[in-house]
């Protein structure tokens, strides 16, 4: 018998969805061109501050006597100027500085400002930063006064402190560099009881301004740092940003948090793809800078990426927070203030050749430890001719520089060294794409989280694998630097209206719902209905005989499967799910040497430690899939589908 071919005509229902993916796709050079042209008309240019344009003219003979002074650099002169300029704005009625419990973003609270309603015992936060700590384009911000829903005043609400938002529009590393060390500032510093610092975009921003000109190319991919002006900007907040803080605590013994810098631009588009290479060599820095002076870091990057459409103002062409962006922020530096050892990133020294460590720093006496191999000990001290160090023992010693490799790790608790005999689950991974399906490798379940090799992950987003032996970092670059999101922005952060407000601590963020498209429910394989496309979803009921089993994970692929996008389906053996017992249970030699992964340039919390066996790396599957924008659902057994779609 001659089968019968399916009919190949297009339904109206597909030719609907055809059209959708097309525009979708050409939508991002259009909306790249756009952006582009909105930063370049809006954005502060670096000679003077757009928001301050208007200051009146007769600070001009200030700062020009401040713009010749011997003591800056000439490439420093129009900074300083800008720099007095604002900083005598300050000073008049109704200036930068607000004090007391300004209004408050409308999710927490509407108040009119109290400049005079605080008391004697009341608590100070002063912000220092640029736009972003000012509340730039946000409603109540005018030329010299920020937004009430800047994150210092929702913050200052949460803890019951006066709030100081010190922000100006446009300033760099080194406009607050110079501002800090004036009396104005040191003044407010001096009452400080808590200090942000949110700085550095302005760095990068200005020093990006000839790629951000119409009709300018934009450079090759993994190009961006051979501008020798992007590398000079870098460089130059490098050696800003330590200045600040040490001036900073020479005023004052508050607190100091750090907030790092985050990729405004939308995932899947070249400003976004450019902008991940330069702000990643700055976060490094701010992570190093902080572990070597002790100082929390809030991790805006991570809470704004693959959130952009959500958190950042790209509806109005603007890179700044939106209210909601101000929020995670205000939220953030709220949980930080919480834990703040958590976020406080910690040095850590390895040698590989082997090094000897001593009890005092003249290495003259018996030593009383060893630094070799899968070894790393706490650095609590740096001199030029020694290293301090505090061994597993609690005993502090001291090491010579030489044959020392000094790592930063921006979560200690996620860090550990040396091998372990533990009991683990095995299981089987399978990769299932438009059409096909092949089991990719093996996992395990070890304390309660699978374990997925880095490998099989970066092969199945598309992206490249590198192992840096020298300093345990592990490489994970993805098209574009976007993750898992590289073909639109648009459906970015889209959730169902129906999610209610999520309480964080003290400050309320509003969240929607799931993302739309997951059909994480039909990872359950009983039948897949449950998947973003209903009609392709309904290959999953070959998964009714046991979501455990190998054909359960075919009805998780047929939930996913239905709107096109890859998955990673982890199938344990046995019925056990903590790893204790069941047909996979087995002992297993995990070696844990401090490593750290690096997705698309910028450091990864995955809560649980990389480990590996037999020379392959593993690590926490969910987290790795998550930082990736990825969506992560849990079945019945302990099932795990890690699906690209909704992300």
């Amino acid at each position: 018998m001659t089968p019968t071919l399916p009919d190949k005509t297009p339904s109206r229902r597909t030719k609907r969805q055809i059209v959708k993916q097309i525009l979708q796709i050409a939508a991002i050079p259009v909306l790249t061109v756009a952006i582009t042209v909105g930063i370049w008309a809006k954005v502060p240019r670096p000679e003077i501050p757009t928001a301050f344009r208007s200051v009146s003219e007769q600070l001009k003979a200030v700062a020009d006597a401040v713009s010749k002074s011997p003591t800056r650099s000439s490439s420093s002169k129009t900074n300083s100027g800008s720099t007095q300029n604002n900083l005598n704005s300050m000073l008049q009625p109704g200036g930068l500085v607000t004090v007391g419990n300004a209004s408050a973003n409308p999710s927490i609270g509407r108040g009119n400002p109290k400049p005079n309603g605080s008391t004697a015992d009341q608590k100070t936060l002063v912000s220092l930063g640029d736009s972003i700590t000012f509340g730039f384009g946000l409603p109540g911000s005018t030329a010299t006064q920020p937004s009430p829903e800047a994150f210092p005043f929702l913050l200052a609400k949460a803890e019951g402190m006066n709030a100081v938002d010190l922000g100006v529009a446009g300033w760099t590393s080194n406009d607050l560099l110079f501002a800090v060390r004036q009396p104005q500032f040191k003044s407010a510093l001096q009452k400080a009881s808590l200090v942000t610092i949110d700085i550095g975009s302005n760095d990068l921003l200005h020093a990006s301004y000839i790629f951000l000109r119409p009709n300018t190319p934009l450079p090759p991919k993994n190009d961006m740092l051979d501008s020798s002006i992007l590398r000079q900007a870098v460089n130059g907040f490098v050696t800003d940003l330590p200045k600040i803080i040490h001036t900073v605590q020479s005023d004052t013994q508050a607190p100091i948090v750090l907030i790092n810098l985050y990729d405004p631009f939308p995932d899947g588009s070249s400003l976004h793809d450019i902008a991940e290479q330069a702000i990643a060599p700055a976060n490094d820095a701010i992570w190093k800078i902080a572990a070597e002076n002790g100082i929390p870091v809030v991790n805006a990057y991570s809470a704004f990426n693959h959130k952009q459409a959500v958190d950042v103002r790209l509806n109005d062409l603007d890179v700044h927070p939106t209210a909601a962006g101000q929020m995670v922020l205000a939220r953030l530096i709220e949980q930080t203030l919480a834990k703040p050892k958590v976020s406080i990133p910690r040095l850590y020294a390895i040698s590989n050749p082997g090094t000897l460590v001593y009890p005092t720093a003249n290495f003259a006496a018996n030593p009383i430890g060893w630094i070799r191999g899968n070894t790393g000990v706490i650095v609590t001290d740096i001199h030029k001719s020694d290293v301090q160090v505090l061994l597993p023992t609690g005993e502090t010693g001291y090491v010579a520089p030489n044959n020392l490799t000094l790592l930063t790790r921006p979560w200690p608790g996620e860090v550990q060294f040396g091998g372990q005999q533990v009991p683990v689950r095995d299981g089987s991974i399978t990769t299932y794409q438009p059409d096909q399906s092949a089991v990719s490798g093996n996992g395990f379940v070890w304390n309660k989280t699978v374990y997925m090799p880095l490998r099989v992950i970066s092969k199945a987003v598309g992206g490249t694998f590198k192992e840096n032996g020298s300093d345990r970092t592990i490489s994970l670059e993805t098209p574009l630097h976007s993750g898992l999101i590289q073909s639109s922005w648009a459906g970015v952060g889209n959730g169902s209206s129906a999610g209610g407000g999520k309480n964080v601590g003290k400050v309320n963020r509003s969240t929607g719902g799931s993302p739309t498209g997951s059909g994480s429910s039909g990872s359950s394989g009983s039948s897949g209905s449950s998947g973003s496309s209903g009609s392709s979803g309904s290959s999953g009921s070959s998964g009714s005989s046991g979501s455990s089993g190998s054909s359960g994970s075919s009805g998780s692929a047929g939930a996913n499967t239905g709107s096109g996008g890859t998955s990673l389906v982890f199938s344990p053996m046995g019925p056990a799910s903590d790893g204790s017992s069941g047909t996979g249970s087995q002992t297993a030699n995990l070696v844990m040497s401090g490593w750290l992964l690096k997705i698309d340039g910028e450091a990864t919390s995955l809560t649980h430690p990389i480990v590996g066996i037999n020379g392959v790396l593993y690590a926490p599957a969910a987290a790795v899939w998550k930082a990736l924008g990825g969506t992560v659902s849990h079945g019945t057994g302990g099932l795990l589908t890690l699906s690209a779609n909704g992300s």
